[in-house]
């Protein structure tokens, strides 16, 4: 009983740490997108 009570509290932890790396990830991946289009809108400016 001991050792579950432990390991339930550390796949909690675990499971957070996961799930906030994701939300980074997908945040910059997005900061990455809009850049890429504003290259690319930058780019058509330039080739009128």
């Amino acid at each position: 009983m001991k050792k579950l009570c432990m390991i339930i509290p550390l796949i909690l932890v675990l499971c957070f740490i996961v799930s906030c790396q994701n939300q980074e990830a997908m945040a910059e991946l997005e900061e990455m997108k809009a850049q890429a289009e504003v290259e690319e809108q930058n780019k058509e400016v330039i080739e009128i």
